[in-house]
C-alpha cells in the first residue's frame, strides 16, 4: 500500500480541505477519496472538495507500514 499526499488544483477558500495525506493501493484510487473521510468524492460528503479527479494533484510519499488501513491519514481544512 503506497502512501500519497493529494492537493487540489483549483480554486478554493475558507471552510475548505486544500490537501490531505491517505494510504491507498493506487494513485487512481486514492484521487477519489474525500478528505474528511467519509467516502468518495461522488458522495454527497465531499465537502467541497472537487468532484473532478483531475483537479487534484497526486504525489507518491512512499510505502506504508504492514496493516495500515486504506484511507485518509491526515487532512489540511482551512476554517474561516
Amino acid at each position: 500500500m503506497n502512501l500519497y499526499l493529494l492537493t487540489r488544483n483549483d480554486k478554493h477558500g475558507y471552510d475548505d480541505f486544500d490537501s490531505f495525506v491517505a494510504a491507498h493501493f493506487t494513485e487512481a484510487e486514492a484521487r477519489r477519496l474525500c478528505p474528511s473521510g467519509h467516502g468518495w468524492i461522488d458522495s454527497p460528503q465531499s465537502y467541497g472538495w472537487p468532484t473532478d479527479p483531475t483537479l487534484i494533484l497526486a504525489e507518491l510519499l512512499g510505502t506504508a507500514v504492514p496493516g495500515t488501513k486504506p484511507g485518509v491519514i491526515c487532512a489540511s481544512f482551512n476554517a474561516g
